[in-house]
């Protein structure tokens, strides 16, 4: 070969050498540029997540300054005449009651009452005789210093306590839940013990009362405290894979790990949503339509239950024409009960749209309670009668058969009450029936037989719906709001898991901070407006 062709040879070889290393340069340049892309992605993602909390942050300091400053004070106990009438007082000038309107010269020990003249601070005139108790903070409601003056409870003594009181330097009228307020910024009570504590001052039954306590007291705090925390941890593990998956240190399989994390505790979460409902029941009540045909005993039954003759009875078919509510106390759960109209043929327009209020009101109770004559019941073959009565009344109900027993199937409660039991000579057919649909109960409201039975098993079924056993019931729709936006962002951080873990960390953020919300870690003015002005004043 001529030394030419050597040499054209050995270019050609190293022009291809040359390509070759360009090419893989590119390459490696390529790939590291999409991998610092992706970290500052991150960065920023995270930054901007910083940002708004800082923002957040900002706002609540400023919103926290606005109704933090100064001393407050209002007549705690109510207004209206009453036996004592309670003062109460917050702030840095807290003491300045003890020595202006009382002859102390020194502070009273803590939360010890003391026997004083309540004087005015501007003329000395003596208002009153009362108790005067001294909370110094932060061992105090709000956290704050804090006192209480206990006076008589004329509407003069009030006026005149009040009167002083705003004659004193820097102190202003509090407004509704300005007392709570501080007690929640000073990190006396978490946002779910605040809503517990108005829960609770609102609560009309055993069960509201029963219930708001377990929340003020933290039961739900704590549990959502938890998933808060297992969500940091899982942000963490994400936050880790995304920065350091290629080296050699990261623990093997955290992002796997991470995955099962997310659908446990989307288990959890769906589990504490069971049944929404429950929310609504257990604050505005259980919704109970007592339904059937015309002339059976619903308005003696409605009557029985309210113990007064709320609704007109009459023997006469139609009395009853439109829905007649009454709201009652069943075992210490809140209940709405309607009466309704007779379903049967008619031809007068009026009764015709009572009827359908009443079909109507009975496709969204709760609880249905169908009242049947058992006069009129088919006793040598029953069961198809008492089905013929119940497909009469155009409530859709479905029924299945199990071991010769029927039962009402589907998403409301049923109760099938068998009245007029005092009409028969023998109650082996009412017996019968009992056995055959076991979701029944047999009754006569004529001479009171069978309605303790009655009750107790509408209690059961009452408690049932309202689902109070579980500490960590939901009770507001804020919760269940903030719940179900959580459950979106966990749900979608697991469908784009395989293709974007950046975008997946950053809905895992968005997750914790819908659960933040729910108990005050992370606020917006507008929410905590809306819960603090639930309250009266003077809490």
């Amino acid at each position: 070969m001529k030394r030419a062709q050597v040499f054209q040879v050995f270019n050609k070889e190293i022009n291809k050498s040359a390509v070759h290393t360009l090419v893989v340069t590119m390459i490696v340049s390529v790939t590291l540029t999409i991998m610092s892309v992706m970290k500052i992605r991150s960065s920023l993602q995270l930054l901007k997540i910083c940002l708004k909390a800082k923002y957040a942050q900002i706002q609540h300091c400023n919103l926290s300054m606005v109704r933090s400053s100064g001393t407050i004070f209002a007549l705690s106990s109510g207004h209206g005449k009453c036996g004592v009438s309670i003062f109460r007082v917050s702030g840095v000038s807290s003491k300045e009651v003890i020595f202006k309107m009382t002859k102390l010269p020194v502070l009273p020990k803590a939360r010890k009452l003391v026997l004083q003249r309540i004087l005015d601070p501007v003329t000395g005139e003596c208002l009153d005789r009362g108790l005067v108790v001294w909370f110094p903070g932060p061992r105090s409601y709000t956290g704050e210093d804090m006192c209480e003056l206990h006076v008589h409870g004329s509407t003069a003594v009030q006026l005149a306590v009040y009167r002083a009181l705003g004659k004193l330097y820097g102190f202003s009228p509090a407004e509704p839940g300005d007392f709570t307020w501080r007690s929640y910024i000073n990190g006396k009570l978490a946002l779910t013990e605040v809503e517990g504590l108005a829960d609770l001052i609102h609560a009309e039954t055993e069960m509201q009362r029963r219930q708001a306590l377990r929340q003020m007291e933290g039961h739900l705090g704590k549990q959502y405290a938890d998933w808060i925390d297992q969500m940091k941890h899982i942000v963490a593990c994400i936050e880790a894979y995304i920065d350091f998956h290629e080296e050699d240190n990261l623990d093997a399989g955290i992002f796997e790990v991470a995955i099962q994390r997310i659908n446990a505790l989307l288990h959890e979460l769906n589990d504490h949503l069971t049944d929404s409902r429950a929310i609504d029941r257990l604050r505005n009540g259980v919704n109970i339509a007592i339904v059937g045909c015309a002339n059976v005993g619903k308005s003696s039954l409605f009557n029985n239950i309210c113990q007064k003759a709320t609704s007109i009875i009459s023997e006469i078919p139609g009395t009853t024409r439109d829905i007649v509510r009454s709201s009652l106390d069943i075992g210490g759960y809140p209940v709405v009960f309607a009466d309704t109209a007779g379903i049967r043929e008619t031809k007068d327009a009026i009764e015709t749209e009572g009827i359908t209020r009443a079909i109507a009101e009975a496709k969204v109770a709760d609880l249905i309670i169908i009242v049947v004559d058992v006069s009129k019941i088919n006793l040598m073959d029953p069961v198809p009668s008492v089905l013929h009565n119940l497909e009469s009344l155009s409530l859709s109900l479905d029924t299945c058969e199990q071991d010769g027993k029927i039962y009402f199937v589907g998403s409301q409660e049923v109760i099938l009450v068998f009245n007029k039991v005092d009409l028969l000579c023998e109650s082996n057919s009412v017996a019968g029936l009992i056995e055959t649909f076991p979701q029944s109960c047999m009754a006569s409201c004529v001479v009171k037989k069978g309605l303790t039975e009655f009750m107790d098993t509408l209690t059961i079924k009452i408690a049932a719906l309202c689902n109070c056993s579980n500490d960590g019931v939901i009770t507001s729709a804020r919760h269940s709001g903030h719940l179900h936006q959580c459950i979106k962002h966990l749900e979608n951080a697991i469908e784009i898991s395989s293709n974007d873990v950046v975008l997946m960390a950053e809905a895992l953020r968005r997750a914790c901070i819908e659960l933040g919300k729910i108990d005050g870690q992370i606020t917006n003015e507008d929410i905590l407006n809306v819960i603090f002005n639930t309250f009266c004043i003077g809490k």
